[in-house]
């Protein structure tokens, strides 16, 4: 057996308003790369797992300005300074379980076999849990809350090359002396589209949304908790964040059905009155009798229903979401978006993908 380094770097930087890229946010100090690194634990065998940030940057007018290209902090300006940006995630992987075939695999760049792609599964497996509680641990205890998470490999969706691409992997037998790159073959993405998914297109801003802009505009006065609430229902979703999709979406359901009377009735209205049992309904029977009287879909409001249970599983029982909810947490957007009535909603995906097509396809697609 034979021992390999995999040198790595996890882009966790998240774009702010100005579009530059923020990473993680320091006082005064700033990790100087693996001088200062952290062992994770991979609870895999034969395995060893660090991670560092580096210090980059340069002085400009009288403080350290970041820049990834550049290493020229001054450690006597960086005591002064109160907010120092980081780096992108750093980290190097020692496997000391590689066998023969697969070292022969590495030197001889046979990316299609399938000992050269093995050693991007025992990465996969031994970095992606601790690497991502790290940055959770960042966000959550220590409030860096714009990090960018790293999406779990998911081998029904994506091969093992494209994903480890997205760590920008070296490999080295030589404790680090020379690097090479590891590339595993992987396949171009490809669009497979249908009826339903060119129709998705449409969720993005139109010419006729644009146009309808300056109406949309004098109609809408109002900023609802519920619809902010829905919004990040769909952020959420989007994210493949089920567990906060479902909780936020059986909120949303909660404050649109209240808001639903108070958008039509006013706040003297004698009738207002009159509700004061229909309150202490539950909030899937609120929505049934919401819902059938502006004629939702029998099957929505069924779902919608179905992801409100769905919530006290997830926060009173622990249980972990599967994917079968995701088109039901669709059916929800969609009938709370009807309570919420003007202007329309937009679901769009920010991971679309892209597609090009002639006029007449793309309206025939439409139909």
């Amino acid at each position: 057996m034979a021992s390999i380094f995999l040198s790595f770097q996890v882009p966790i930087e998240s774009h702010d308003f100005g579009h530059k890229k923020k990473g993680p946010l320091f006082h005064r100090w700033l990790p100087n790369g693996e001088i200062d690194a952290i062992t994770l634990d991979t609870q895999v065998p034969h395995t060893t797992l660090n991670v560092w940030f580096d210090r980059r940057g340069y002085v400009r007018d009288g403080g350290i300005e970041f820049d990834s290209n550049r290493k020229e902090v001054d450690e006597s300006i960086m005591k002064r300074q109160g907010v120092l940006g980081a780096s992108r995630l750093f980290g190097s992987l020692k496997i000391d379980c590689i066998t023969d075939n697969q070292l022969n695999a590495l030197k001889q760049e046979k990316i299609e076999s399938d000992e050269y792609q093995e050693i991007g599964k025992k990465f996969v497996k031994a970095v992606y849990e601790p690497v991502s509680e790290f940055i959770y641990l960042l966000k959550i205890r220590f409030g860096q809350y714009w990090l960018r998470d790293i999406k779990k490999w998911d081998s029904s969706k994506q091969d093992i090359g494209s994903y480890c691409r997205f760590f920008f992997i070296k490999w080295s037998e030589d404790e680090g002396q020379t690097w090479q790159d590891y590339e595993p073959k992987y396949e171009l993405p490809t669009m497979k589209l249908t009826l339903s998914s060119i129709n998705d297109f449409k969720s993005f801003i139109t010419k006729n949304d644009w146009e309808n802009f300056r109406e949309i505009l004098k109609k809408y006065q109002h900023h609802s908790i519920a619809e902010v609430t829905l919004a990040r229902t769909h952020q959420y979703l989007d994210q493949n964040d089920l567990r906060h999709a479902i909780i936020e979406g059986a909120t949303a359901v909660e404050l649109a059905t209240a808001e639903f009377y108070n958008m039509r009735l006013d706040k003297e209205s004698k009738l207002k009155k009159e509700l004061g049992g229909f309150w202490n309904l539950s909030s899937s029977s609120q929505l049934v009798a919401i819902g059938t009287a502006v004629e939702i879909p029998e099957k929505k409001l069924e779902e919608t229903i179905e992801v409100i249970d769905m919530r006290h599983k997830v926060v009173h029982e622990g249980v972990e979401p599967e994917n079968t909810i995701i088109s039901k947490i669709y059916s929800l957007l969609h009938t709370v978006a009807i309570l919420l009535d003007e202007p329309k909603f937009k679901f769009p995906s920010a991971n679309s993908g892209n597609a090009w097509m002639t006029d007449e396809q793309w309206e025939k697609g439409h139909r």
